[in-house]
């Protein structure tokens, strides 16, 4: 890194991904340093749209349907209901950015009041049947809601829950345990990692390597 930094002349002494994309001579630090890692690297790439898509069928969807959430797996439902927000995100459909947020709002804040879109009787006038619909679930499921993210959602661990450090990590971690028996994990500071490290202590000193199976797909 400190040789890159140099022979480049990087400024602020670090290389960050979203200031060294926007330059030729960034985008060459970019090519170096995959070239010399070319083999002895992974990467985690996220759609961040569609991962915020997908979150909200966890935090919105989920709870109202748990008591009997194996069925709508099995059934897809989840990627339906991702795949569909997603597709009316990206093709700014009428009313569906302030629905997202909404969302991002309210996981951010724990704060219900003041959401204008997501759970209120007023919406966009050209909103897709689509939409409305998922609009009405939400209205018609509020208690189950906010029972499950009273005291998580803007809290500790939960204020981060739409940041994808630990998506991204454990990802990566589940990857490189496949290969090693133990590794070493060096990670940058992060707020996220930092508020919640529970998912990863539990690997801590362990040899095995654990997959399991949901819904007839292997999870490692």
């Amino acid at each position: 890194m400190q040789s890159i930094i140099r022979k480049y002349n990087v400024q602020g002494g670090e290389l960050k991904g979203k200031n060294l994309i926007k330059y030729n001579k960034g985008r060459k630090v970019i090519s170096e340093i995959l070239l010399y890692f070319n083999g002895r690297m992974k990467a985690s790439v996220s759609e961040k749209k569609y991962a915020l898509a997908s979150k909200f069928f966890e935090y919105i969807f989920e709870p109202p349907l748990q008591k009997n959430n194996l069925l709508f797996y099995k059934l897809d439902f989840h990627r339906f209901i991702s795949n569909i927000l997603y597709v009316e995100f990206i093709a700014r459909g009428a009313g569906a950015e302030e629905i997202f947020e909404d969302f991002e709002k309210l996981m951010r804040t724990g704060n219900f009041d003041g959401l204008n879109s997501l759970f209120s009787a007023s919406s966009h006038p050209e909103i897709s049947p689509i939409l409305s619909g998922i609009r009405d679930f939400a209205i018609l499921n509020r208690s189950a809601i906010t029972k499950e993210l009273e005291g998580y959602a803007g809290e500790g661990a939960g204020k981060w829950v739409l940041d994808l450090t630990n998506t991204a990590l454990f990802s990566l971690l589940a990857a490189w345990g496949q290969e090693h028996e133990q590794l070493t994990a060096i990670c940058d500071q992060s707020k996220p990692l930092s508020s919640d490290q529970s998912l990863f202590d539990v690997m801590i000193n362990r040899t095995d390597k654990n997959i399991l199976c949901l819904v007839k797909k292997k999870l490692q």
